[in-house]
């Protein structure tokens, strides 16, 4: 029996360590949060309305082309919002409570108002050479 516990115990840490080097494979992955800001409207007895700011950190090595925002009912829909944004800085108009602002390597995208408990968002980065690449979620802001 108490081979077979060091046998597990081999095979969680291998585990663990396997993961800790993936962690920090991808330590140049951009991050992001968002931010809710309650906009005073209510919807129903389980959901209201908030103002969403998407904020994205991006490490420098990264050169950001296009930001590709969705919102829609489901999971990886878009029946909301499907939106391009050119993030080389040329000047172009959103739809209505979409923003974008690049200051260094932080990005602030506004999303508008949303019913968060309804509407699943999407948003992904595209470099230079075309990868699209998907921010991870940060846990401590």
């Amino acid at each position: 029996m108490r081979y077979n516990i060091k046998f597990i115990t081999v095979i969680t840490v291998a585990f663990i360590l396997h993961f800790s080097c993936i962690a920090q494979e991808n330590s140049n992955a951009p991050t992001y949060y968002m931010q809710y800001q309650f906009s005073g409207n209510v919807l129903n007895s389980t959901d209201s309305v908030y103002n969403i700011i998407y904020h994205i950190s991006v490490n420098e090595i990264i050169n950001v082309k296009k930001v590709h925002v969705q919102i829609g009912t489901t999971e990886g829909g878009h029946q909301i919002l499907s939106q391009v944004i050119n993030a080389t800085g040329v000047s172009q108009t959103f739809p209505d409570g979409l923003s974008y602002n690049k200051t260094g390597n932080k990005i602030e995208l506004g999303l508008g108002n949303r019913c968060p408990n309804q509407q699943f968002i999407s948003v992904k980065l595209e470099d230079n050479q075309g990868n699209i690449i998907e921010p991870e979620f940060l846990l401590n802001n």
